[in-house]
């Protein structure tokens, strides 16, 4: 009996993509309660909380991809397109989104007095809050559908390509 590792990388990419989607949906959640949210407490513990689901929501996308790479090895299908097409979306998606995200939310926190990202990723100490009709200024710039839809559209092309493999 031949012992093949295969099923065991296959189920670790599926399993490190579930755990990537299920952690990012916090975030999503979050996007989309912000904006109405009423008191500046309640919209630092909610930035807060998406603070707390990074680490795994990193190390999970890089398993997902790590395993993926193998698997395209493994199964022979290095050759091909899609695998590699599946990695640029993935990546550029994430790129795009890491982007835009900063453009919105890096202001925001830091107009509630929270730390905040500039740059590549320079992490900057709290300033002293804005005022509450600069923090609602920033809230109106979010647009959490079009972060969902870009993730969904995204997401659902790269599952296409990985079960369909056109090419």
């Amino acid at each position: 009996m031949e012992i093949t590792f295969y099923p065991w990388v296959l189920w670790l990419h599926i399993f490190a993509s579930v755990t990537f989607f299920f952690v990012h949906g916090t975030a999503m959640a979050i996007a989309f309660r912000l904006p109405k949210e009423e008191n500046i407490d309640g919209m630092r513990a909610l930035l807060n909380i998406t603070g707390m689901t990074l680490p795994v929501l990193f190390g999970s996308f890089l398993l997902l991809q790590a395993f993926g790479i193998a698997l395209a090895f493994m199964a022979e299908w290095w050759r091909q397109a899609w695998p590699w097409l599946s990695f640029i979306l993935l990546n550029g998606m994430t790129v795009w989104m890491t982007w835009y995200g900063r453009q919105i939310y890096s202001p925001l926190r830091k107009a509630l007095g929270m730390p905040y990202m500039t740059g590549f990723s320079k992490e900057n100490k709290p300033v002293e809050p804005a005022s509450m009709e600069e923090i609602r200024a920033l809230l109106e710039k979010t647009n959490p559908r079009m972060l969902a839809w870009v993730g969904i559209i995204i997401s659902g092309l790269v599952l296409w390509l990985m079960i369909f493999k056109p090419f």
